[in-house]
């Protein structure tokens, strides 16, 4: 298990490699299918890290700020 240090670094990195990028989501085995559904084309727009938690945010392509502060989809 990763410590609290490592997470937060790991939050970092993924939003700045990946903040206001559009994601690509599928379910390969097929469990999943309508979860993955959800978050297909939104935009990763912040990546937190709470103690040894990493939360990714997703919003809408078009307004992903507003919609992820309305609407927050976390992973």
């Amino acid at each position: 298990m990763p410590e609290g240090h490592t997470i937060h670094r790991l939050a970092q990195d993924y939003t700045a490699a990946f903040a206001r990028t559009a994601v690509r989501v599928t379910s390969p085995q097929g469990k999943f299918t309508d979860s993955a559904a959800l978050l297909d084309g939104t935009v990763l727009t912040t990546a937190d890290a709470h103690g040894k938690h990493l939360f990714l945010g997703f919003g809408a392509a078009g307004n992903a700020a507003e919609d992820a502060a309305e609407n927050p989809v976390w992973v």
